[in-house]
């Protein structure tokens, strides 16, 4: 006996749905680990500058925040997203480091494109140099781990590495996931070079300085 149409469409029917199904929980399941759901598991833009002395980041969930401070032996945390009271990893931070025993210096006065107060800059990139001085590994993170990081890595790579600033730029864009809009950044970064090395041979946490100073950018950028 042949089966009706009708009977022999609902299985294929059935079969269409449950794919659609399957594709919208995969979908959404990608979309979770690429969104947030990664960072339960690995620390958030994270990099390593000097290895066992020096390393990067945005905010650490709190999942796993004590975690990746005692794999890496942190002793100092420089944090430049400063008092995000809203944010459900900023006390976790630091609860694990008053557990820990780690030195950690919060910034507020920076925004999230990177740009803000200078005096936090210097106070903030001086813990770092400081860090460095006394053989301590450090920690410095924002809540992205782009742009304020961003800036404070490129004056590092450039001053104490030796970069050119075209290089310090590619480092600067392998942390964000597509090349800014705005040059604000970058001209912040280029502005401000001068003065902190001025203010960091004051405190006598820098003695070599370059001829001439990179610019930051492109291959090819002149200075803002």
């Amino acid at each position: 006996m042949t089966a009706s149409p009708t009977r022999s469409r609902i299985p294929h029917r059935n079969l269409r749905i449950a794919l659609v199904i399957v594709g919208v929980v995969l979908g959404l399941g990608i979309w979770w680990w690429l969104e947030d759901g990664r960072h339960l598991f690995f620390p958030k833009n994270w990099g390593v500058v000097e290895e066992g002395r020096i390393y990067r980041s945005g905010r650490i969930h709190r999942r796993i925040i004590e975690d990746v401070l005692r794999e890496h032996g942190i002793e100092v945390v420089v944090d430049l997203a400063g008092t995000d009271g809203w944010d459900p990893n900023f006390q976790p931070e630091r609860d694990a480091a008053k557990k820990l025993g780690i030195e950690l210096h919060t910034f507020s006065g920076l925004d999230g494109y990177g740009l803000g107060s200078f005096d936090d800059y210097t106070e903030s990139f001086a813990k770092l140099l400081e860090a460095r001085r006394d053989g301590r590994p450090i920690l410095v993170h924002c809540g992205g781990g782009s742009e304020r990081t961003g800036a404070t890595f490129a004056w590092y790579r450039m001053l104490l590495h030796g970069w050119d600033g075209a290089r310090a730029w590619e480092e600067y864009l392998s942390y964000r996931a597509s090349v800014p809009r705005s040059d604000d950044l970058r001209r912040f970064v280029n502005e401000k070079f001068p003065e902190i090395i001025k203010r960091m041979q004051a405190r006598g946490l820098i003695d070599k300085v370059p001829d001439e100073l990179p610019v930051f950018g492109p291959a090819g950028s002149e200075r803002p």
